[in-house]
């Protein structure tokens, strides 16, 4: 279930880390993809902070954004990578409808966004990705936010491509302004033709990487 909240505000939290047990799938997984980093898929024409910037003041009517958070020792955000955002689909529908963005959450550099600096938190995770997680970071999210750069909703963990085209229809049409989560599912019929659909890999306690605020 996905419970919607809009914050306005920017935090500033400290937060530490805690990992979850995972499965051993996960450790296959894992062996097999090795030192490979930063991998994209090669259809979605990921941007940057600035690149969305930039475009939003040329723009007459800006899109919204979906944030891709991730850092590099995250095996389920690579994994995530070379199947569901390489799907067609799903690539297609993302650049239509949003600007879509890939940030490192340990990224060193400062950000300007939104009229605000971030930096690098003394935790070791970026400022912007702690303020996008609402302070409740954990890998991979995806980050949505309106066409005035407010957040509509972070969710965690791996999605399917039938899971996130549910999701981007859902945001990409304002239905989360009107119509419950559980209600647009029932009555949701995919229009991607040909998922690729992984049942190993459903989303579980297991398939995020948790970083938690002190309480």
């Amino acid at each position: 279930m996905i419970v919607l909240l809009r914050i306005e505000d920017r935090y500033r939290l400290m937060i530490t880390i805690r990992i979850k047990p995972v499965c051993i799938s996960f450790f296959c997984f894992w062996a097999v993809l090795g030192n490979t980093q930063n991998l994209a898929a090669p259809k979605i024409r990921w941007m940057s902070f600035e690149q969305v910037t930039q475009d939003q003041n040329e723009r007459k009517t800006p899109k919204k954004i979906m944030v891709d958070l991730f850092t590099d020792n995250c095996g389920w955000c690579r994994k995530m990578d070379i199947s569901t955002f390489q799907n067609e689909f799903i690539s297609h529908y993302l650049n239509e409808n949003f600007y879509p963005v890939r940030f490192n959450a340990q990224y060193k550099k400062d950000i300007k966004f939104n009229n605000e600096t971030f930096k690098l938190d003394p935790s070791g995770f970026h400022e912007l990705a702690i303020t996008l997680s609402l302070g409740d970071l954990g890998f991979p999210t995806l980050v949505f936010l309106d066409e005035e750069n407010q957040i509509i909703q972070p969710i965690q963990g791996y999605q399917t491509v039938d899971d996130l085209e549910k999701i981007m229809f859902y945001f990409a049409n304002d239905l989360y302004k009107s119509t419950p989560w559980n209600d647009f599912v029932e009555h949701f019929k995919p229009t991607n033709s040909k998922p690729r659909i992984d049942p190993m890999m459903q989303m579980e306690k297991s398939n995020i990487e948790m970083i938690k605020k002190k309480n």
